[in-house]
């Protein structure tokens, strides 16, 4: 599972098909964009947590198991929560998100359930190397990723854009001078 459809939450959600996992995408209200952009790029499954049941989905998917790894790039406590509801015995949890301020979680779902909990924010320089050939060889496309490329000078515009969470990356240019 894919908590989140930010730039961070497709490109995970790539990194693992191309590992070739079977992938459940998931967002609330204001993604259904970024959700059908999922599905372009290859999710098997979206699911829009405000109208979709994501824990019955996936014990169906799983018959009673759930995911085997959860990746909550969105950094909401909810997404958190129940991405320790839903991953399976001695699964893997990765927290990429990054949440605004301090939440609490139930540590007895980590210890009873012996979930693997793992956070980044980096990279290795070694990682590099691998995903230039993902890049190269089309598994990892970063195209559509960028919606929004505006001027230095809108940059108020853009960082509304972003607020309202319309787009995915939205990048701003040098104006050029002169």
């Amino acid at each position: 599972v894919v908590a989140g459809p930010g730039g961070m939450g497709l490109l995970s959600l790539q990194l693992a098909k191309a590992a070739g996992a079977t992938v459940v995408v998931t967002g609330a209200q204001p993604d259904e964009e970024r959700l059908k952009t999922a599905l372009s790029l290859g999710a098997d499954r979206v699911v829009n947590v405000a109208r979709e049941d994501l824990k019955a989905l996936l014990w169906e998917m799983t018959r009673g198991e759930g995911a085997d790894v959860y990746i909550e790039a969105s950094g909401a406590p909810a997404s958190a929560r129940t991405g320790l509801e839903v991953t399976r015995r001695r699964g893997q949890y990765l927290q990429l998100g990054l949440p605004g301020a301090p939440f609490e979680i139930d540590m007895a779902k980590i210890a009873y359930r012996e979930i693997q909990v793992m956070g980044t924010l980096g990279q290795k320089w070694t990682a590099w190397e691998r995903g230039l050939k993902l890049l190269a060889t089309g598994q990892v496309v970063t195209e559509p990723l960028i919606t929004d490329i505006f001027p230095l000078t809108e940059w108020e515009r853009a960082f509304a854009r972003f607020r309202a969470k319309e787009g995915i990356k939205i990048a701003l240019t040098p104006v050029k001078q002169g």
